[in-house]
């Protein structure tokens, strides 16, 4: 019976002991390498290397270098969050101890919008009402005042410069500059548009003109242009001739109120609208 039982026993693990021969008699092959990113050539940390064939992994340290003693024929998948898996066989075009350069293809997440704020504290800026098991936020690439965020799906690896770069300290410094410039190259402008505005009212309406039709002078002069000098935008839109007759009729009232007896023939030659 125990005969028996032993000989039962021996037909059922069998083949479990030609397994483990075959795997023990399967040639060992060690490869070692470095692992890039395969759009910005940056050493990608921490990549997980798995032997699909025996389950059984390693990982690369945090400058993308890996070491991996496994099987023969055996398959080896390169996976990271944020890339593309990556595949090797382990066949006889691969040589033991060879080196091998690996580049995994980063991965593109179209990420839902989100709203900014600052944070004084970390000079930086947040992502707001993000679910925590799609997105993580992680302060920078490994030294303080890095330039850039990792934003990363389900805590992963993968940068996102674009959100430093577009909402950084320095770009609102070189927004608010731009404003500045802008802003006092408009003032100038102002000033020298009304340089020339008040040159050109000052041609076309000034106290020898007024002196020459109302003969004028001194205080009586000064007051007269004083009640009566019209708006400048009068002034610059008016034509000499509209101008002229706007100090005749101006003279005329004037005259009028102060009790003046004028030669209204001698005040329009003089104004050029008669000979």
């Amino acid at each position: 019976m125990r005969i028996r039982i032993l000989h039962i026993a021996v037909i059922l693990f069998l083949p479990f002991l030609a397994k483990a021969q075959d795997i023990d008699q399967k040639e060992k092959i060690k490869i070692n390498g470095i692992i890039y990113d395969a759009k910005t050539s940056e050493r990608i940390p921490f990549v997980h290397i798995i032997d699909v064939t025996l389950n059984t992994g390693t990982s690369a340290d945090d400058n993308g270098n890996f070491s991996l003693t496994t099987n023969r024929g055996d398959s080896i998948k390169f996976t990271a969050v944020g890339y593309s898996d990556f595949y090797i066989l382990l066949n006889d075009s691969i040589r033991n101890n060879s080196y091998q350069v690996i580049r995994l293809e980063p991965k593109a997440y179209l990420l839902e919008s989100m709203d900014f704020y600052a944070n004084d504290p970390m000079k930086g800026f947040y992502l707001k009402d993000i679910p925590r098991d799609t997105i993580k936020i992680y302060g920078n690439k490994g030294a303080p005042g890095a330039s850039y965020w990792n934003v990363l799906p389900n805590g992963g690896s993968g940068y996102v410069e674009a959100f430093a770069n577009l909402f950084s300290k320095r770009a609102k410094q070189e927004k608010k500059l731009a404003q500045i410039l802008e802003e006092e190259r408009m003032l100038k402008m102002q000033e020298e548009a009304e340089i020339v505005q008040r040159k050109t009212s000052e041609e076309k309406y000034n106290a020898d003109l007024v002196n020459r039709i109302t003969d004028l002078d001194g205080e009586d002069l000064e007051n007269f242009i004083l009640e009566f000098k019209p708006s400048r935008g009068f002034i610059l839109r008016a034509t000499e001739y509209e101008i002229a007759l706007q100090i005749v009729e101006s003279y005329r009232e004037y005259a009028y109120y102060n009790g003046l007896e004028v030669d209204m023939d001698e005040i329009l030659r003089r104004a050029k609208f008669s000979d």
